[in-house]
């Protein structure tokens, strides 16, 4: 109300300005790991940084909801220079991202921001509804992201929320699947492990790419549902082809929002004991990036689940920043390198040299180390020479349905590499 009615007085003012939205991405896990008045003093020191930045400046900001905070700035009638709006909201990011001390914890809000310039005939009530759409694409795109709204955009999130409910729907009905890709030793070809990863079979349209769902879904934080239906459904697979207590391991990745759920070790654990998966044979794979969202979280969440016996797999290693530090912290087994380091290969000796010097840091640290999106059988050599000895990639085998996988470890038993 009070952002609608600061809208208003502007409009019947004849005033101009900026209505910018900031929302907290991680608000959800807070509210699951801080005690009220952690977050309720978070917000005000969010909120004290955004006076601060702008004292000189006539506005009114607030806090509309857990995770979003506004922000309208008024055009100085007497400046002769227009607002440089943009730079400024970046400026104001910076300070909603910026990593606050509060109590004993140190916590990095991740924060995106959308905003709408009030011109001269603005609507109140339209320009909240661009401003929402604009917010909902820089969330999108990712943290730090900032986005200017636009009648385009609107429409995008009109539709956009039709298919946040198709989405919705599919999980409650459960109409994602496991798809499973081996990772083998590249010297045998013999497979070691399988990952699951999520496929949506939609009732209408078929199978659908995870690129169309995967953001939608961890901006609704369904994709805690959909990574916990995936893990069940894929460990009741494994259990029934006889891989409950040895052979393959099964490897499941969990989003930064799964990561960071409250109880998720104890609940991965009830699930293998319900299905009859040893933890032994499960392996978590999480990217850096979730990991960083909020280090000391992730921290004590991959501890609590290594305790149990589960392998914990560092995935896309190298794309991230300070790779090398958190190796020693974080209770990992085993770092996979991204396809993006193996395209390249056979490479030149800066290639090779660059791959050759992440195996040796992987033993050094006593991890085990995979590559990924192997294609090429020069590529697999070069690795072994490299000093790697497990890979995956489409050489190896697609991702396929669970009804694919027997006939797939009945040919790897007669299938071997030299």
């Amino acid at each position: 109300n009070s952002m609608r009615g600061a809208l208003k007085f502007m409009q019947e003012s004849d005033r101009t300005g900026c209505l910018v939205l900031f929302e907290l991405r991680d608000a959800s896990s807070y509210s699951e790991n801080y005690q009220p008045k952690v977050i309720a003093e978070l917000t005000r020191s969010v909120l004290d940084g955004l006076r601060e930045k702008l004292n000189s400046r006539e506005g009114v900001n607030g806090l509309i909801s857990r995770s979003i905070l506004y922000f309208i700035m008024v055009e100085d009638a007497d400046s002769d220079t227009p607002s440089n709006w943009t730079a400024i909201v970046d400026e104001l990011l910076d300070v909603v991202s910026s990593p606050q001390q509060v109590e004993h914890y140190r916590i990095h809000p991740s924060a995106a921001a959308g905003y709408v310039l009030l011109g001269s005939d603005f609507d109140p009530t339209r320009s909240i509804q661009e401003c929402y759409s604009a917010l909902a694409e820089a969330s999108r795109v990712g943290s730090g992201t900032s986005r200017e709204a636009s009648r385009e955009r609107l429409i995008d999130r009109q539709t956009r929320f039709g298919y946040e409910r198709e989405i919705e729907a599919a999980v409650a009905e459960q109409q994602f699947e496991p798809f499973f890709q081996p990772e083998v030793f590249l010297a045998t070809g013999e497979i070691m492990s399988f990952e699951a990863l999520v496929r949506w079979i939609h009732p209408r349209l078929g199978l659908v790419s995870p690129d169309l769902f995967i953001s939608v879904a961890e901006d609704k934080d369904l994709i805690v549902r959909i990574d916990l239906q995936m893990l069940e459904a894929a460990a009741r697979r494994f259990v029934e082809w006889g891989f409950g207590h040895s052979g393959p391991t099964l490897r499941v990745n969990f989003s930064s929002t799964t990561l960071h759920h409250s109880g998720l070790a104890r609940r991965v654990v009830e699930m293998c004991s319900k299905v009859g998966l040893h933890p032994s044979q499960l392996c978590i794979e999480v990217t850096e990036t979730s990991v960083m969202r909020d280090e000391s979280l992730s921290l004590a969440c991959l501890n609590a689940i290594s305790s149990e016996g589960i392998q914990i797999s560092l995935d896309d290693f190298g794309q991230g920043s300070s790779s090398l530090s958190r190796l020693r912290s974080l209770p990992i087994t085993e770092i996979k390198i991204d396809r993006w380091f193996v395209q390249p290969l056979p490479g030149d000796p800066a290639d090779r040299a660059f791959l050759r010097s992440i195996a040796s840091i992987a033993e050094a640290f006593d991890l085990e180390i995979t590559a990924e999106g192997i294609e090429t059988d020069a590529q697999r050599r070069t690795l072994i020479e490299l000093g790697f000895s497990k890979g995956q990639g489409y050489l190896f085998g697609r991702p396929l349905p669970a009804n694919r996988i027997p006939q797939v470890l009945s040919n790897s038993r007669t299938q071997r590499w030299s």
